[in-house]
């Protein structure tokens, strides 16, 4: 019984960290994305700025992307062995009464 709790332990600390670390990594990603497109911007000619702008924008908005697709797959996780460890389990502990 005590192996079972260490594995659905182990889940549900793998799938927080992947939720949190996409959270993060997908804000970081995001915040230096637009900190480079508007750096570049600053400095190109002025008939390209929108274009280099929006070039930077959605390469920022991508990285968000890819932070919250990381994030929802450790969500998923995080709540499958949340929900597999409050399972009601019998006498020998491997299975439903």
């Amino acid at each position: 019984m005590a192996s079972r709790r260490k594995g659905w332990t182990a889940g549900i600390i793998a799938g927080a960290t992947l939720f949190a670390g996409g959270l993060l990594t997908g804000g970081l990603i995001t915040l230096l994305g637009i900190r480079a497109a508007y750096a570049s911007a600053a400095t190109a000619d002025p008939s390209e700025k929108a274009r280099v702008l929006a070039e930077g924008i959605s390469e920022a908005m991508n990285g968000a992307v890819i932070g919250t697709l990381v994030s929802l797959f450790g969500a998923a996780i995080l709540i499958a062995c949340a929900i597999g460890s409050l399972s009601p389990r019998g006498k020998d502990g491997d299975g439903p009464n």
